[in-house]
């Protein structure tokens, strides 16, 4: 039937095919009723305004509250970093726009999967607490007391001027004193308090990270033991720092601070039974001065030098080593010398000097 209709009237054929169509869309809607759009998967997230955070690294969920039905994707929401506040305390602004952007690159939500609610821009600040400046000098005061006392030295302590108070992150407080740490000789710690004025560095840091560093001046005067001349002391004259002769040099209380160079230390009882390294080094060699020291006068360690093991003038043992052969002879020395050192010696009999390295007292040494 419908190829006749076709074939006789094309007009009536497509009438009768519109009205088909127009059946068969009615049909559709009847069986399965108006079409539904697909949901949108939408997150509420409610930015808070001000915010004092307890840590420096901030997540989504400190500054904002999060509602979404994905309770995995909520969690993750929850915890993305989206950056570090200042140690100082200054507050940080981040708007919408910055959170949304990071959000759908971390996340992968689209704008329009996001219902804002809030404030438009959210302020992040650090909690502070105030460090008292009086404190922060108490602690270096304190360090420098006890670095004195431990090295037998009494002291009077003044501060210049107390520091101001310090803001610092909430947390454990820890103040580190540095300056005050024993130097690497005696003789070093001798030279740092001849100064009236020290200094030290505090530095402050909060749940082992560093903040900052705060500089403490002192006024100090220190007193210790040192040695006196009894009598006036002539170049070349022999002193045993372990044992001085109570003829020659007594050992009295006197001020350290303010001198041009440091005194040379007393090498104490309590020195030699514990045996430091620096003492042991002192008590082992002999000193020689190297200027005169008038009666009255402290000694100081510019004027007096180690003795050496061989010396300008004296006779010493050279040995000759030719590989597994060693001579012997008399050797007479040319200058001064300590271990290590390379001196001129001339053997008895010769018109020559050579060079040899001291080995001991009164010994050096040619190797071939």
């Amino acid at each position: 039937m419908m190829l006749e209709i076709v074939r006789s009237d094309r007009g009536a054929a497509t009438r009768v095919r519109a009205r088909c169509g127009v059946l068969a869309l009615w049909a559709l809607f009847s069986l399965h009723g108006p079409a539904q759009a697909e949901p949108i998967d939408v997150v509420r997230i409610e930015l808070r305004g001000d915010v004092e955070v307890s840590h420096r690294h901030v997540t989504l969920g400190d500054v904002a509250g999060i509602r979404d039905g994905n309770d995995a994707r909520g969690r993750r929401l929850a915890a993305l970093p989206i950056g570090s506040v200042p140690l100082s305390g200054i507050p940080v602004a981040v708007t919408r726009a910055m959170l949304g952007a990071w959000i759908e690159r971390n996340i992968g939500l689209r704008s329009e999967q996001i219902e804002w609610n809030g404030v438009a821009s959210v302020r992040v600040h650090l909690a502070m607490t105030r460090v008292s400046g009086e404190s922060i000098a108490q602690r270096a005061q304190a360090a420098l007391r006890s670095e004195l006392d431990e090295r037998g030295m009494h002291c009077a302590i003044s501060l210049t001027h107390a520091p101001a108070d310090i803001d610092v992150p909430a947390g454990a407080l820890t103040m580190n004193v540095r300056q005050i740490a024993a130097p690497a000789s005696e003789d070093a710690a001798g030279e740092r308090f001849v100064s009236k004025h020290q200094s030290a560095w505090v530095d402050l840091a909060v749940d082992g990270v560093f903040v900052r560093t705060v500089p403490i001046d002192f006024d100090v005067s220190v007193v210790a033991p040192a040695y006196v001349a009894v009598h006036d002391l002539r170049v070349g004259q022999i002193l045993d720092p372990a044992a001085p002769d109570p003829a020659e040099v007594k050992v009295e209380p006197r001020e350290w601070s303010g001198r041009a160079t440091p005194p040379l230390r007393v090498v104490s009882t309590g020195d030699l039974e514990h045996g430091s390294e620096a003492v042991t080094a002192q008590s082992d060699s002999l000193m020689r001065l190297r200027r005169p020291v008038p009666a009255g006068r402290v000694l100081s360690k510019t004027d007096v030098e180690p003795l050496p093991k061989v010396a300008r003038g004296d006779y010493a043992t050279l040995r000759e080593v030719d590989g597994p052969i060693a001579l012997e002879r008399r050797v007479e020395v040319m200058e001064d010398g300590q271990v290590g050192d390379t001196v001129r010696v001339k053997p008895t009999g010769a018109s020559d000097a050579v060079l040899a390295r001291v080995t001991g007292p009164h010994m050096v040494e040619v190797r071939q």
